[in-house]
């Protein structure tokens, strides 16, 4: 089957990076799936079937990734000109390094190759976001929520990591996020107070969510069991003014940028399920979060695939051409 066989409408030589953000949602439900069935919540075949269904849309959207930079490499530059773009690439290599995880119970060599080569392939776009953002001329040089991908997306590695048995590598990659975390933080705070945000871009306000989350994953799965219990406070603290502001968040209507909900609420989810076996009285929020996200997020992907089909999302994106 050849890669214009699956988006013969949309075209592989403009496939848009718009994807990549429910692909990382997608694959982090599925892990999130895997742990309520490992807490006896649901059947265990429910996550292992999202898992699936998750890789198989995370390696379709990379392989027609893969086939437009190949056509033209220069794509990639003309990609991350634009600010979302600079958020949705990195995320595309962090779902394929959640793949790793995946595989962990069942093929853990392959998983760690995975893992390699998404961390090498995340550093990549490290340097390349940074000479971008380097250019005078480039757009978007604020702080944002969209450089939490490039700049602190490797702290989603550790929940691949150390069931592959990395757990120094874990480490490293957490105390090597800290930093750019609280400075992105902070900044997307100030910013967000003091400038309104436009209505069709609130929806990426919701990433805050994303790396604290990922922190208090990592913390848990490391044993850090003070800063865990931080992060568990940061978070729920997160959430809650988020969920306060929901019909602010979604005023305009659906955009693409509602691919900015996924993944920080697959992430919740699964870091509450794995905070709820330490602390029990979480158990029944952790169940609603995650019946929310397996609603909110495949329904999310199903309307961006469906645009990615017709075409619409890559010209509603300005994706380049290959």
């Amino acid at each position: 089957m050849t890669v214009e066989e699956v988006v013969p409408a949309a075209g592989w030589r403009r496939t848009p990076p718009a994807l990549f953000p429910i692909c990382l949602g997608s694959m982090g439900l599925g892990l999130a799936l895997r742990r309520g069935g490992d807490a006896g919540l649901i059947p265990a075949w429910v996550g292992e079937g999202m898992l699936l269904l998750a890789a198989l849309v995370v390696l379709t959207a990379l392989s027609a990734y893969l086939a437009k930079v190949i056509a033209r490499p220069r794509v990639v530059w003309e990609d991350l000109a634009q600010p979302p773009a600079r958020a949705a690439l990195p995320a595309g290599v962090m779902a394929f390094g959640l793949l790793a995880g995946a595989l962990a119970p069942y093929a853990p060599g392959l998983g760690r190759g995975i893992l390699v080569i998404s961390l090498i392939l995340h550093l990549g776009l490290i340097g390349l976001v940074a000479l971008e953002l380097a250019r005078p001329a480039a757009l978007g040089r604020v702080v944002s929520p969209f450089l939490f991908l490039p700049f602190v997306g490797l702290i989603a590695m550790p929940i691949s990591a150390v069931p592959l048995g990395w757990s120094g590598l874990a480490t490293v990659l957490m105390l090597l996020t800290m930093p750019p975390f609280a400075v992105i933080f902070m900044g997307s705070l100030i910013r967000a107070i003091r400038h309104p945000t436009p209505a069709p871009l609130r929806p990426i306000l919701a990433i805050l969510l994303a790396p604290v989350a990922l922190f208090l994953t990592a913390t848990l799965l490391l044993g850090w069991a003070n800063l865990a219990s931080f992060f568990l406070c940061f978070v729920l603290t997160v959430a809650a003014a988020l969920l306060a502001r929901a019909r602010w968040l979604t005023a305009a209507g659906w955009t693409p940028a509602w691919g900015s909900f996924t993944f920080p609420l697959a992430a919740f989810a699964g870091a509450l399920l794995l905070a709820s076996e330490r602390f029990g009285a979480l158990a029944p929020l952790a169940a609603a979060v995650l019946l929310a996200a397996t609603i909110i997020i495949p329904t999310l992907a199903v309307r961006a695939l469906l645009a990615w089909r017709d075409g619409s999302l890559a010209r509603t994106t300005a994706a380049a051409a290959a």
